[in-house]
């Protein structure tokens, strides 16, 4: 049975997919997997494609489409028809792997649901069913559907008959190249396995917006590009609605519902800045008594974002991350201001800046344990475009730590409004924990005259009071000796 059939048939996917209303997505479907089409499909398919039908399975399904065009759906379709529909051919003992990836917990969560509700709603596909997981369903032919976020360890060592990577334009830039690294080698013993991309579009970088820009319209066999608008797809929803978020946002909605990629997004910072700063190997710089050092923290709650701490000084001309410490969510906010609060005292400091988050329990918190906390004059934005004047000059030297490059590669820059200025953020669904505690600690070490000598260690320092274990005192540990007084 072929992708139409399943489509059609309401014993198969037919009872969620067979209405007039899925056909663009029907003849875009057998277009992908190389279905003959009648001369008015075919005039579909090239005004989506700009190009026409391959002829044959494509390697590669590259799809941007409007918001509410149906795609998670279809894709949660496509994934079931491949795990159940399809012959594969698999050594004894190895399990063939199809695995939607998202770009969060939350849209996960979307895509399981869409591909347990067809499974379970089909009558003949649900004969299929052998066991279900949070994540996971096992099919009696021992194929396994995989559902999970975007992550490059989670696709290494399977046997890849299928991977969907969903609403990819707002993965990582880094990440999704990581995962798609991942992903062709696992394909690689599947003759008819498939990568599919299918997002909505978004900023004018990374993987999605790379292939469209080469493959979109070229005569490729192996490489399928498609974009439309959400009417493309599906009717249904308003022209006068789309009209009306246009008008609201022309920018947002053009790219949410046209399938346009957004003009006014880019990211940050060049990647070959980011590059030139990374000290490769370099994880943590031990406290030198010749610099006066500074420190940011980006707080959090505890619960979905992470807590990080930036100490840096300048260096001469040089401005130098000397250590981050990042504490993912969940955690107890008390038990990291402790942690924070140590690693400060290792440094020789009492004061740390921040953002104005939770200002008050932020400052109490850190003040019961010896420390000033000082809100920042700056927001991150401001602070971030304060801080790319260092990366331009390549003044900054930052740690080789994974998760910080991924931000600060993924840091977007949206062209202000009516005069305003830029606003520096990162994208949806995404992080820049590690990175505004970063580049908050930048900005104020290139302010600090260099001293050759720390401001923070005061006359009669003494260095017992650093001293870690059950006796440790933070209240005490930058007082003076009372012989010294």
């Amino acid at each position: 049975m072929n992708i139409v059939q399943a489509f059609t048939d309401p014993r198969v996917l037919g009872f969620a997919f067979g209405g007039e209303s899925w056909r663009t997505w029907r003849v875009l479907l057998a277009g992908v997997f190389g279905l003959p089409l009648s001369p008015e499909d075919s005039e579909t398919f090239t005004r989506l494609t700009h190009r026409a039908a391959p002829g044959a399975l494509v390697r590669e399904w590259w799809a941007i489409f409007g918001r509410r065009g149906g795609k998670s759906i279809v894709i949660a379709g496509v994934v079931d028809y491949l795990a159940t529909m399809r012959r594969w051919t698999l050594s004894p003992g190895e399990t063939g792997t199809v695995m939607l990836l998202a770009s969060d917990r939350d849209q996960a969560k979307v895509a399981f649901r869409y591909c347990l509700g067809l499974l379970q709603d089909s009558p003949i596909l649900s004969q299929e069913i052998a066991s279900t997981t949070a994540d996971s369903i096992r099919l009696r032919s021992g194929i396994e559907i995989v559902v999970g976020t975007a992550d490059r360890a989670a696709v290494r060592g399977r046997t890849l008959l299928c991977t969907v990577c969903d609403e990819i334009a707002f993965w990582s830039v880094l990440e999704a190249g990581e995962v798609l690294r991942a992903v062709r080698p696992g394909m690689a013993s599947q003759p008819e396995a498939m990568l599919i991309c299918i997002s909505t579009a978004y900023a004018q970088r990374g993987p999605l917006f790379d292939t469209y820009r080469r493959s979109f319209g070229v005569e490729d066999p192996q490489v399928l590009v498609m974009r439309g608008a959400t009417r493309d797809t599906n009717p249904s929803i308003s022209q006068a609605f789309i009209d009306a978020e246009i008008a609201r946002d022309p920018q947002a909605a053009r790219a949410e519902y046209l399938g346009e990629f957004r003009g006014d997004v880019s990211s940050f910072l060049p990647e070959e800045l980011i590059d030139a700063a990374i000290v490769l190997n370099r994880r943590s710089l031990p406290r030198s008594y010749e610099f006066t050092y500074v420190a940011h923290c980006d707080p959090s709650g505890g619960v979905n974002d992470a807590m990080t701490l930036a100490i840096c000084h300048l260096d001469h001309k040089q401005v130098v991350l000397d250590k981050l410490v990042h504490a993912p969510a969940p955690f107890n906010p008390e038990d990291i201001v402790i942690k924070f609060a140590e690693v400060l005292s290792a440094y020789g400091l009492n004061t740390v800046s921040g953002d104005r988050y939770g200002e008050q329990w932020v400052s109490s918190s850190f003040r019961r344990h010896g420390v000033t906390y000082v809100p920042s004059l700056l927001s991150t934005s401001a602070t971030y475009l304060e801080v790319q004047a260092l990366f331009s000059q390549k003044l900054v030297q930052l740690l080789d730590e994974p998760i910080l490059e991924d931000e600060l590669r993924s840091l977007e820059r949206r062209v202000g409004r009516a005069g305003r200025a830029d606003i520096v953020d990162h994208p949806p669904h995404m992080h820049d924990d590690a990175a505004a505690a970063v580049c908050g600690g930048l900005v104020t070490a290139s302010k600090q005259a260099w001293m050759g000598r720390s401001m923070m260690q005061p006359q009669g320092y003494r260095h017992d009071l650093h001293k870690r274990g059950l006796d440790y005192d933070p209240y005490t540990r930058f007082r003076k000796a009372a012989s010294e007084d």
